[in-house]
């Protein structure tokens, strides 16, 4: 993921969210703040699927969401500011839900469980476009995500997903990814999966 890419990546996230984050333009602007500190692979990486001027889908990786979250702030503050109280200005009751539209998952560590040492490397997230959907794009995206993660010595990828997200457990199930537990994250149990990487093979 080059920073080029990043706006288009944020406008394809906020096309599948359920929440109302997704209906002011503010949240594209911190969206791809958030997807530009990506770039920088300080703490998290990301890879696109791009063709004729357009990105098809992403693929994101994070293994340290502290560093994630110091890269963002320290190169986007002002524009985080800003865009955070037009946001709040146009959607008051979204206060609740900023820190983890904007950050994701980042305010809570990678779920613990035996043998699985923290930090670990979770996919968040995968969006392929709905006119590419079926095209294989998303098993590539994975594929470029688990090497990048054998790379630098993760053993596995691990993922949360809602336990009625059946498609997506489908596509995780279909390409190698095994139920491992659960977790929960902002009050909400999810499922959690993993694969291995090769890297310690």
């Amino acid at each position: 993921m080059q920073p080029q890419h990043c706006a288009q990546a944020a406008a394809l996230h906020l096309a599948y969210l359920k929440s109302s984050f997704r209906k002011v333009r503010p949240a594209k602007e911190l969206l791809t703040l958030y997807y530009r500190a990506v770039c920088q692979e300080v703490g998290a990486t990301g890879f696109v699927a791009y063709s004729q001027g357009s990105v098809d889908g992403y693929i994101c990786g994070v293994w340290d969401a502290r560093a994630l979250r110091r890269r963002l702030i320290l190169n986007s503050l002002p524009g985080l500011t800003v865009w955070t109280l037009l946001l709040l200005l146009q959607q008051p009751m979204l206060l609740a839900e900023l820190p983890t539209r904007v950050l994701g998952s980042n305010m809570h560590p990678p779920p613990s469980r035996p043998g699985i040492p923290a930090p670990g490397y979770e996919l968040r997230p995968i969006v392929v476009s709905e006119a590419k959907r079926g095209s294989g794009i998303a098993e590539l995206l994975v594929q470029a995500l688990l090497q990048d993660a054998a790379a630098r010595g993760f053993a596995e990828v691990y993922l949360i997903t809602e336990s009625d997200n059946l498609a997506a457990i489908k596509f995780y199930s279909r390409i190698g990814f095994s139920r491992v537990g659960e977790t929960v994250r902002h009050g909400l149990m999810y499922q959690l999966y993993a694969i291995p990487t090769g890297a310690n093979a």
